[in-house]
């Protein structure tokens, strides 16, 4: 009986002793565990705040440093790195941004996109963004680089001006492009009441991406300006007020401030390398500081720090 009496004692020190140590352990792992969350929350918060800076403010504000908090973007190689050394823990990551223009994009405008329940191709990948930067203008460029300047009345515009490949400007208000082909061509207009109908305009053909140029500028912020459905325009089209589109046969990009939908439109595919690319007469494309979003993420450290 005795004996009995001793084993069971032993038995239930032994249990005692074991459950002392899995609650032990359990509140070890658990505090473990909630100091490893703490760190990831300081990191995901600092990593958060740093991504915020780069789409909303100027991206020279995201470098900074602590004593537990390292954030620094690299403008050549478009590259954030954060680091986080907290609740002993050290994480850090480096991650590769890629910058979006406007002329990566089939439709670009500052302010909501208005459909007025129209569509516009998303399913078959039509890209669309809203901006808080657009290009600006370089009306020298085009004054520059014009193979033909039309004035005023249109009855003074010579055919054989208008044959030419290039840069077109029109100066004048009420002014109407009919039926006309334009080949190897951008068509740069400033006045009010343009009217472009029946018409082809194909922008010149680049040797380079560098070389691209826009299809059809309209240089006026009061302009509203339509792109009729009996029109076919390959390479961008660009204005600096309201852009009304009709189903018109057409490649984008389209860069608008305002930008609505008149008609169902769809976009046709040409070579994505010349459709999506730069623009000449807009300055240099590293002179704004353009939208980000995340390109490749590499988490460099994720480890528990040593102590001494």
């Amino acid at each position: 009986m005795l004996v009995s009496v001793i084993t069971i004692f032993l038995v239930l020190s032994f249990t005692g002793v074991a459950v002392l140590d899995i609650s032990y352990s359990s509140r070890t792992i658990s505090l473990e565990t909630s100091k490893n969350i703490k760190a990831q929350f300081a990191f995901e918060s600092t990593l958060n705040e740093a991504l915020w800076k780069l789409n909303n403010g100027a991206d020279s504000l995201v470098t900074d440093s602590s004593s537990t908090v390292i954030t620094r973007w690299d403008a050549v190689t478009q590259t954030l790195t954060v680091a986080v050394d907290t609740m002993g823990y050290q994480i850090a990551t480096e991650i590769t941004m890629d910058a979006l223009n406007p002329f990566e994009q089939h439709i670009s405008t500052p302010n909501d996109l208005q459909t007025n329940g129209h569509a516009y191709g998303q399913e078959n990948g039509t890209k669309n963004h809203k901006f808080k930067t657009m290009p600006e203008i370089d009306a020298t460029y085009f004054f520059n680089n014009a193979v033909a300047i039309h004035h005023g009345n249109q009855n003074s515009w010579q055919e054989s001006d208008l044959a030419k490949e290039g840069i077109h400007v029109f100066i004048g208000n009420n002014l109407e492009i009919d039926s006309r082909t334009f080949t190897n061509s951008t068509l740069y207009f400033m006045g009010n009441d343009i009217t472009i109908i029946n018409t082809t305009i194909s922008a010149p053909t680049p040797l380079d991406s560098i070389d691209a140029l826009p299809a059809l500028v309209v240089d006026n912020l009061s302009t509203d300006f339509t792109v009729y459905a009996s029109n076919v325009i390959t390479g961008s089209i660009y204005t600096t007020g309201q852009i009304n589109l009709e189903s018109a046969t057409m490649t984008g990009p389209v860069i608008g401030n305002v930008i609505s939908l008149d008609e169902d439109i769809e976009f046709i595919k040409i070579q994505e390398e010349a459709q999506f690319t730069w623009n000449s007469g807009f300055g240099e494309e590293d002179s704004y500081d353009w939208d980000k979003s995340i390109d490749r993420w590499n988490t460099t450290k994720w480890q528990k720090k040593r102590s001494g």
